[in-house]
């Protein structure tokens, strides 16, 4: 090969030398540049020709994969380099196959517990998000069952801060009476009612309670008379209905109920059920001061 590039050398530097001469001749100005070609041509001739091999050491040069006695003598253990040695056998197949498939089997183990922590979290989340909503919802009807509770209560506490004396409220003994039979104010069913008028002392009369009501705050008194005047009012908890009626000695009750009042007008006979809570004085339409038993009613008879 160097013998070669080293001819194709010789022969571009021939050429570039007549190409120098004819230049030189026609005085085109390019003798010049012809000229050092030729010389950078036979420089890389004489380059090739160095290089290239003596034809008499090339003869003399062992045989590719020919043994010389400056060869290293082969080992006794090494074993023969074969074309079958570079090959994969049958056991490294089915040792590369069994190491593919216990990765696998690890990915898929480690999939399935990842799977599985996953959906353990998610059915712990769900099972919080349960309980929580449960709570709530417990604490949620406890409050509303204490308000329905208190509300019969609450109700006179206003009617008392704001009709008979600012800062005014219940006895504290009237408030858990009030509170302890809730079910009672008003007694909406059949069994609340029964229970109710069960549990009326028949022997208290509105002249016991304008005597003195203490006593009888924590019981259920009926009283009877006539409808003096029918007031109902839309709030919030419902209906409202004042009914304030004069008994038999011409004592004055004011009942508060919690609920309508139905086909009850003025001047109608009425029977209360309720607890006696206060004693008060109103202005009347007489310019004068009418003395009054504040009821809590439970329900009433036409």
């Amino acid at each position: 090969m160097m013998m070669g590039l080293g001819l194709l050398s010789l022969a571009g530097m021939l050429a570039f030398m007549a190409l120098a001469v004819v230049s030189a001749v026609r005085k085109t100005g390019k003798g010049r540049r012809d000229l050092l070609i030729a010389v950078g041509l036979f420089v890389l001739f004489i380059v090739m020709l160095a290089a290239s091999p003596d034809p008499e050491d090339a003869g003399k040069r062992p045989a590719a994969g020919a043994v010389t006695a400056d060869s290293p003598a082969a080992s006794p253990d090494a074993e023969p380099a074969t074309a079958a040695s570079a090959s994969p056998t049958a056991e490294d197949v089915q040792a590369q196959e069994a190491r593919l498939a216990a990765a696998k089997e690890e990915q898929e183990a480690a999939d399935k517990k990842a799977a599985e922590a996953a959906a353990a979290k998610a059915a712990d989340e769900k099972r919080q998000a349960a309980e929580e909503a449960k709570s709530q919802a417990a604490e949620e009807a406890a409050a509303r069952a204490l308000e329905e509770k208190r509300l019969m209560s609450s109700v006179m506490n206003r009617f008392i801060d704001r009709m008979v004396s600012s800062g005014s409220s219940l006895s504290p003994e009237s408030s858990a009476y009030l509170e302890k039979h809730a079910s009672w104010f008003p007694a909406r069913t059949a069994e609340a009612k029964k229970a109710a008028r069960a549990a009326v002392s028949a022997s208290t009369t509105s002249r016991h309670l304008f005597k003195n009501v203490t006593p009888h705050q924590e019981k259920i008194v009926r009283l009877s008379g006539t409808a003096v005047q029918v007031e109902e009012t839309e709030t919030d908890f419902g209906t409202l209905a004042m009914i304030h009626i004069l008994d038999e000695f011409g004592n004055s009750i004011m009942g508060v109920y919690l609920g309508s009042t139905g086909d009850l007008l003025s001047g109608d006979e009425i029977t209360l059920y309720g607890a006696p809570t206060i004693a008060y004085s109103f202005d009347n339409v007489s310019g004068g001061t009418t003395n009054a038993i504040l009821l809590a009613v439970s329900n009433f008879t036409l």
